[in-house]
């Protein structure tokens, strides 16, 4: 019953004279389509990137950087300081990867201008 109303509603509405009825989808999205798309895709490049170090390719890696942490551990580094080099590591490519994610829809939506 409520869309019957507001059908209704809207019809009434766009039969008056200075009122123009707009699709939600419009207002919402806009006019270009392909920069929301484009947008929406580069977030969900950046979700996927900031997964992956939770994947299997990066448990293999881990695997192989065991050595080289038992190394720095046998020349004197702490636990703490072996720790903190893991956590700037994964920062930094972090950040890369997310500007990365965010330039890419930039370029693809100014090559999409008119």
């Amino acid at each position: 019953m409520p869309s019957r109303a507001g059908s209704t509603a809207v019809a009434v509405l766009a039969a008056r004279p200075g009122i123009s009825v707009t699709p939600l989808s419009l207002q919402v999205i806009g006019p270009r389509p392909r920069l929301v798309l484009s947008m929406l895709a580069g977030a969900v490049f950046l979700v996927l990137l900031i997964a992956r170090p939770t994947s299997q390719a990066s448990r293999c890696s881990q695997r192989h950087r065991e050595r080289e942490i038992a190394v720095r551990a046998a020349l004197g580094a702490s636990h703490s300081r072996i720790v903190r080099q893991l956590l700037a590591e994964s920062l930094t490519s972090g950040r890369l990867l997310g500007l990365l994610g965010l330039l890419l829809p930039w370029r693809q939506s100014a090559s999409s201008w008119p």
